[in-house]
């Protein structure tokens, strides 16, 4: 069997399909994308969607990942745990990371590094980011653009004031001082 797509598939394949969507065992063959994947997988797709155990292999796309990773993956979606490689983009990120990506939407942990967009973020960051989106938490650095904030939609012009106050004491990054000094 050589079917190219799999869908809502839960046991074992063996065959060299490029498409599996809501797989529920184990593969160990070639596919290039996979959708809802629960259990390990020792092949080198390229997609790999709602990943749940970890993954040692040269993927370049992630979705809703719960494990961790040891590859050069380059896109993330829905991270929660550690990775310890140089992805650059990562989507609802839930864990710690200690590298410089440069894009991070949903994140909801602390980052050490110099990423340059955030989106939905919820804890704290102590980094020169440059944007940030549907921000809940506190922030102490010098971002410059903050949208669809839910905890300081009602903040007074002095508490705006107060913030820019805050935000100027954190060293930022070049760009983040360029915008600030505009």
């Amino acid at each position: 069997m050589v079917g190219t797509h799999f869908y809502d598939v839960r046991e074992a394949f063996e065959c060299g399909g490029t498409h599996v969507y809501d797989v529920g065992e184990a593969f160990e063959r070639g596919g290039t994308h996979f959708y809802d994947v629960r259990e390990a997988f020792e092949c080198g797709g390229t997609h790999v969607y709602d990943v749940g155990e970890a993954f040692e292999r040269g993927v370049t796309h992630f979705y809703d990942d719960r494990g961790a990773f040891e590859c050069g993956a380059t896109h993330f979606y829905d991270v929660r745990d550690a990775f310890e490689c140089g992805g650059t983009q990562f989507y609802n990120v839930g864990a710690a990371f200690e590298r410089g990506e440069t894009h991070f939407y949903d994140v909801r942990e602390a980052f050490e590094h110099c990423a340059t967009h955030f989106y939905d973020v919820r804890e704290a960051f102590e980094c020169g980011e440059t944007h940030f989106y549907d921000v809940r938490e506190a922030f102490e650095y010098g971002g410059t653009h903050l949208r669809d904030v839910k905890e300081i939609a009602d903040a007074s012009k002095e508490q705006i004031n107060e913030f820019k106050t805050v935000a100027k004491q954190v060293e930022p990054n070049a760009r983040t001082a360029q915008k600030l000094n505009d």
